[in-house]
C-alpha cells in the first residue's frame, strides 16, 4: 500500500477514534483520547520502518531547541493575549475555554503537558508533520526547514490539527486551534525535536486558561 495512502487512512482512522471515544474520555478513570493519539503515531510509524528519532522523539540541540521555543512562545503568547483582549473588550465569550476543577488546579496543568500536549505533539508534528514531508528526516541544518516539502507539512500539519480539533469537540470554533498548530509545527520543522513543541503546547494550553480566567 502506497505510504501516502496508508497515512490518510491511520489519520482518518485516529480521528474518527477520538470523535468516538470523546464522551467517554474518562472511561474507567484514564484518558482515551491520548491512548488513541499515542496508539495511532507510533503503530503506524513501526510498521511502516519509521523509528522513533525520525519521529521527533529527540533532544536535538538544545541551544537552538531553547532559542527557537522561546520565539516562538513569544509570538505565540502575543497573540493569545491580544485575541484574548480584544474579545474581553467587545464582550464575546473565550472560544474552547478550557475547564478544569479548582481544587486540583495543578493536576490539570500537569494532564495539559502530558495527557494533551505529549499525544497530540506526537501524532500531529512526529507522525503526521514527518509522513506529510515524505518521511524526510526533520534535520536542523540551515534552510532545511524552509523546503517546499517542510511549508507544506507546517500548513498541513496545522489544518489537520484544528480540523480535529473541531469534529472531535463538535464546535467550529475548534479551528481557532489552527494558529498555535501553525506555531508548533513550525517550532517542529525548525528544531527537528518535539522537545520544544511539548512543552510549548502545554504552557499555551495553561496560559489560555489564565488569560480566560482573567482577561474574559
Amino acid at each position: 500500500m502506497p505510504s501516502t495512502l496508508y497515512m490518510l487512512m491511520a489519520t482518518s482512522l485516529v480521528i474518527g477514534s477520538l470523535a468516538l471515544t470523546h464522551r467517554v474520555d474518562w472511561l474507567g478513570g484514564w484518558p482515551i483520547g491520548p491512548s488513541v493519539l499515542l496508539a495511532g503515531s507510533l503503530i503506524p510509524a513501526l510498521l511502516q520502518g519509521r523509528g522513533t528519532a525520525e519521529l521527533g522523539l529527540r533532544i536535538g540541540r538544545l541551544r537552538r531547541t531553547v532559542r527557537w521555543t522561546c520565539v516562538a512562545a513569544v509570538v505565540l503568547g502575543a497573540l493569545g493575549l491580544g485575541g484574548v483582549s480584544v474579545l474581553g473588550h467587545i464582550g464575546m465569550e473565550l472560544p474552547l475555554r478550557l475547564c478544569g476543577p479548582p481544587e486540583k488546579w495543578g493536576l490539570w496543568a500537569l494532564y495539559q503537558y502530558l495527557y494533551v500536549a505529549v499525544p497530540e505533539e506526537l501524532f500531529f508534528r512526529g507522525y503526521l508533520m514527518t509522513g506529510i514531508m515524505g518521511r524526510v528526516r526533520l534535520v536542523t541544518d540551515k534552510g532545511v526547514w524552509r523546503s517546499p516539502s517542510a511549508s507544506a507539512a507546517v500548513l498541513a500539519s496545522a489544518a489537520v490539527f484544528a480540523l480535529s480539533h473541531a469534529l472531535v469537540l463538535g464546535d467550529p470554533a475548534g479551528w481557532v486551534t489552527f494558529v498555535p498548530g501553525l506555531v508548533f509545527a513550525w517550532l517542529f520543522a525548525r528544531t527537528g525535536s518535539l522537545a520544544g513543541p511539548i512543552l510549548l503546547h502545554g504552557t499555551a494550553n495553561v496560559g489560555y486558561r489564565v488569560m480566560g480566567l482573567y482577561l474574559v
